[in-house]
């Protein structure tokens, strides 16, 4: 069905003339996948990384990587919302909520990924202010927050983090 039967289908039913009947829901939405895709399963090598991250994605759990540089956290971050469980109905309408609210586009069911820059203030991560919208911890939220460089954040982001 074209996007224009979509409109035609909503105006109408605005209108009073039918039901939505139609509508595609929002979990059989097509994914729309970043030009710069990588992939978990292309990963070669870090055998024991890749399962503590699959054991991490099947339970949930938070994962703290260190090591010297260039060994590949940042790779095996980035993929790592491609092994996380789809979002359910609920958790993407809350995930879409939140993206909303802050001005973004959020268009699939898979977890969010947030990298935030080590110059981003504490404001920025957590959303305080006058006029507060989600920050990138709220944006990350069902998802994943990467905070690559730890070293370089400050000691006040670290402190409203905690």
């Amino acid at each position: 069905m074209s996007i224009w039967m979509y409109i035609d289908e909503v105006v109408q039913c605005l209108q009073g003339q039918q039901l939505l009947s139609s509508i595609v829901p929002l979990s059989s939405a097509p994914e729309v996948l970043p030009t710069n895709h990588r992939d978990f399963r292309h990963i070669i090598g870090q055998d024991h990384a890749k399962y503590a991250l699959e054991v991490a994605a099947a339970g949930e759990h938070n994962v703290l990587m260190v090591g010297p540089t260039r060994c590949g956290k940042s790779l095996l971050a980035e993929t790592f919302p491609m092994i996380l469980p789809r979002l359910s109905h609920e958790a993407q309408l809350e995930v879409i909520s939140l993206y909303q609210l802050a001005g973004e586009p959020k268009n699939d069911s898979s977890p969010p990924f947030r990298h935030p820059h080590h110059s981003a203030s504490a404001v920025a991560l957590i959303a305080e202010g006058a006029q507060p919208k989600p920050g990138e911890v709220s944006l990350a939220h069902r998802g994943v927050l990467f905070l690559d460089e730890m070293e370089e954040f400050t000691n006040k982001t670290f402190d409203m983090l905690r």
